[in-house]
């Protein structure tokens, strides 16, 4: 560790243009594929921590150090878009246990993606906590409206790559090949259900799972929705959402996708609200739906953004019965849940309202 506390020295002093002491580094929980520490820096002026997180894993596209890069660099233009709580501060290069200014692709490279750090309590807790409620609270309301709100205002920002039609339309069709190949591979998961896995027992042969989402890419991609590039969060859920002392939201780890339609966040937010009300049987996670969606709606005037939202809808219900990840549901509520999804690639739209209202 003392390497590495030298090395994120060196990097931030040289970053900064001025002296940066690191007094500290401690590990903290970090993603599914990834380690997260907190660095307690000083200057000349002041004491302040940073973040970092390092990619830990080569599985599901990681398998390249210049995989791992590329998906830092996009998470670092992200956050600068964003223009939000939090600011990034670039990418360490990290080898033989030293700082290196040039990049470097070799297999013991490393990469840290630094940026600000910023204390707040998971979203996710009260997401799960919602079940032993039967009705949402005035707080609970007030916090998804407050979540709705400030995704808008990213999704609402001006792209000024907007102006030119031809790579407008690029910068969206590539925001749903993202979704559909990285990092989670397609193909790479669906081989890892065993044949007798209750997923077969919904859909006969999974090669007809991907023909529905291949039309849809198709439908969305020949869309002629009037306002269709946006700045993404990319990897939108309860987990990347954390609330600060003031009971405002932030949103941490901005990745994947820099653009593309809007519906690609809010299918993955509102997408497991939907989901949990399948697995729960608690039809609060749907009050919850709604009052976010009414509220998105109100402040982009996006009123069809529902039939935005099935593509990530797809990858959510297979990630929710996908056994290394969650491990296998009862087959009762596997099959459920592609039920719904199937229904919603009937109709082209994400049903929040069918279900319960």
């Amino acid at each position: 560790m003392e390497k590495l506390k030298i090395a994120f020295q060196e990097y931030l002093s040289e970053y900064f243009d001025k002296t940066i002491t690191v007094l500290n580094i401690r590990e903290i929980p970090g993603g599914f594929l990834s380690k997260a520490y907190v660095l307690s820096c000083l200057d000349s002026m002041q004491s302040f921590e940073l973040f970092s997180r390092t990619i830990s894993s080569n599985r599901w596209g990681y398998a390249y150090p210049i995989d791992r890069f590329r998906a830092f660099n996009i998470s670092d233009q992200m956050y600068k878009n964003a223009n939000g709580d939090i600011m990034s501060h670039g990418i360490m290069t990290y080898k033989d246990g030293k700082y290196t200014s040039q990049l470097d692709f070799s297999n013991n490279t490393q990469f840290f993606h630094i940026q600000d750090y910023k204390v707040g309590s998971s979203y996710q807790s009260e997401y799960f906590s919602l079940v032993n409620q039967d009705t949402l609270t005035e707080e609970n309301k007030e916090i998804l409206r407050k979540i709705a709100s400030k995704i808008a205002i990213l999704h609402t920002k001006e792209v000024p790559e907007q102006s030119d039609d031809i790579y407008a339309k690029e910068l969206y069709i590539r925001g749903y090949r993202e979704l559909l190949i990285n990092p989670e591979l397609t193909l790479d998961v669906f081989s890892q259900f065993d044949p007798s896995h209750s997923f077969f027992w919904q859909v006969p042969h999974k090669h007809n799972y991907l023909e529905k989402m291949h039309q849809e890419y198709d439908r969305m991609i020949l869309s002629t929705r009037e306002r269709k590039l946006s700045f993404l969060h990319g990897d939108f859920w309860s987990s990347n959402i954390l609330i600060d002392t003031e009971n405002n939201p932030f949103f941490i780890d901005y990745s994947r996708i820099p653009y593309g339609d809007a519906g690609i966040d809010i299918g993955w937010f509102v997408g497991n609200f939907v989901l949990e009300y399948i697995k729960t049987k608690n039809r609060i996670y749907l009050d919850a739906a709604k009052v976010f969606m009414d509220e998105y709606i109100k402040e982009t005037g996006d009123k069809d953004i529902l039939q935005y939202l099935v593509l990530p809808l797809f990858w959510l219900g297979i990630i929710n019965i996908f056994p290394p990840v969650f491990g296998d549901h009862h087959p009762e509520i596997a099959k459920e849940i592609l039920r719904y999804i199937e229904k919603c690639f009937k109709e082209w739209e994400l049903l929040i309202e069918e279900l319960h209202f």
